[in-house]
């Protein structure tokens, strides 16, 4: 099992990090699932898992309570007060739940809001995501959002969330 959930977070990672320089024009074009499946080769992967029994936790911006990977959602939360899913138009976050949910289809999808595109700063909400993530069984959290500084509440509650995996 923990084979497998490496390898599917590889997999993850490798395509949320060769998509990331098309997520700086306004609208970038959606990958398709084949393309994916050709850039990561997935489906070798899929061979040993899709990502039954697993949770994805990702905290992000924004994400479609209507779209493709919506009937994989488990515990949705916003750390943002006042924004719930579904306020606003989707965005960043309904590409990254897609990507996960076509490179671990059976996987369970956490999509916790915490950046709001309202309000400036996000730092608090992402501690809070992350610990939220952890409480409630997720075993991968993928985010976006990251800090340009040295945070000690963001190394503790990535301390808290990895004593709390398996």
């Amino acid at each position: 099992m923990r084979r497998s959930l490496r390898l599917i977070l590889s997999l993850i990672t490798a395509v949320l990090l060769a998509g990331g320089a098309s997520c700086a024009r306004k609208h970038p074009p959606r990958n398709t699932s084949s393309d994916l499946v050709a850039f990561s080769h997935v489906d070798r992967a899929w061979t040993v898992s899709k990502g039954a029994g697993v949770t994805v936790a990702v905290i992000d911006w924004q994400f479609d309570p209507k779209g493709e990977a919506a009937a994989n959602f488990v515990a949705p939360a916003s750390m943002v007060p006042g924004e719930r899913m579904g306020d606003l138009e989707p965005w960043h976050g309904a590409w990254m739940v897609d990507i996960v949910h076509r490179i671990a289809p059976e996987a369970r999808i956490m999509p916790i809001i915490g950046r709001s595109l309202k309000q400036p700063g996000f730092q608090d909400a992402l501690v809070r995501g992350i610990r939220y993530a952890a409480e409630h069984g997720a075993v991968a959290v993928t985010s976006s959002m990251g800090t340009a500084t040295d945070s000690p509440q963001l190394r503790e509650v990535i301390a808290f969330a990895e004593a709390r995996g398996d």
